[in-house]
């Protein structure tokens, strides 16, 4: 359920969250490699969390904070 989540967020955020949860790449190596800064990474992955948060509860997920 939490990888079907997972895909319904946008490109933009689900890319990052990817590369930080799943692959375990800095914010540095992510920025780096899609070419932003490490700001506008950490926006997203704190974005992307807050959204993926979102999903998961709609659909009757509960996650702790």
């Amino acid at each position: 359920m939490l990888v079907d989540s997972f895909t319904r967020l946008p490109q933009t955020y689900r890319a990052v969250l990817e590369m930080k949860l799943l692959m375990g790449y800095s914010d540095g190596e992510i920025a780096a490699k899609l070419g932003l800064t490490k700001t506008a990474v950490s926006t997203r992955v704190n974005r992307g969390r807050r959204l993926l948060r979102d999903i998961v509860e709609r659909e009757g997920f509960l996650l702790d904070a």
